[in-house]
């Protein structure tokens, strides 16, 4: 059999139309029943943002540190939210991604492996207009952006991988086992508390740092904030590290799926 990293190649390749077409109709299906439908992608950001923003204005505003801006804390909280929000809402679609498709499943030519990457590649695009509306209300509110906002794609590309391994080994996985997607809701609330989501690292224990830092999400999360708000470069040795990671679980995901994939018409 082929090493599992050249069927990822062959996917965006070969397959790259049917993805595209996919991803799209990923999108679409989750406006679908909705009155405002593709506009609730830039209304639920945006009122959020609104929201937050009035919250920290009057009730921290006039605490902030000498040169921080009024929303600094707004920035901050989004830096955070934005990249947990891509990674859970993978993650908890994940195990139905395939059961909820049994006509694909069972068409025995047809590329199963690729819902995983229509489901990260929507769940991206809307992700994108978070960050779009972020980085517009910090022009606004500052006047402008730092240089190093531009290593911000350097800094999420950890958490694209790592997503992506997930989707696979979670989709694989929930063919089998029926209760894989309320566990997974379990798991999801207790990594929120281990990671800096509306909190800064520095805000930590010492005793407790190290915990926090060993998760990748702290990295990009970290991450974004240094590029974003700090005007500094992404911290570079701990995002190869989350790179690294983040490649070898795409890898062991990918693999894990292929393997599994001959069962999946018995169980559907």
């Amino acid at each position: 059999m082929a090493r599992p990293i050249f069927p990822a190649v062959r996917l965006l390749t070969s397959y790259r139309d049917v993805i595209v077409q996919f991803t799209w109709r990923e999108l679409a299906k989750r406006y679908k029943e909705s009155y405002f439908g593709f506009f609730w992608a830039l209304l639920q950001p945006l009122l959020m943002l609104a929201a937050y923003s009035l919250g920290f204005l009057l009730l921290l505003g006039p605490s902030r540190a000498p040169g921080e801006s009024r929303f600094f804390f707004v920035f901050m909280i989004f830096a955070g939210l934005l990249p947990y929000q891509f990674f859970t809402e993978i993650v908890a679609n994940s195990p139905t991604l395939l059961r909820n498709r049994p006509q694909f499943v069972k068409k025995t030519v047809f590329p199963v492996e690729i819902f995983p990457l229509t489901l990260v590649g929507s769940c991206l695009l809307h992700n994108a207009i978070g960050w779009a509306l972020l980085l517009s209300w910090m022009a606004a509110a500052t006047g402008s952006l730092p240089v190093s906002v531009l290593w911000l794609p350097v800094v999420l590309a950890p958490l694209l991988l790592l997503t992506l391994g997930l989707s696979w080994f979670l989709s694989a996985a929930g063919v089998y086992l029926g209760d894989l997607h309320s566990l997974i809701g379990v798991i999801l609330q207790l990594i929120f508390f281990v990671t800096p989501v509306m909190y800064p690292l520095s805000v930590v224990p010492s005793s407790l740092r190290p915990l926090l830092e060993w998760n990748p999400l702290t990295v990009v999360i970290e991450g974004c904030r240094s590029v974003l708000l700090r005007g500094q470069p992404p911290p570079w040795l701990p995002l190869a590290g989350a790179a690294a990671f983040g490649a070898a679980v795409a890898w062991a995901g990918l693999r894990s799926f292929l393997r599994a994939k001959k069962g999946f018409a018995d169980v559907l």
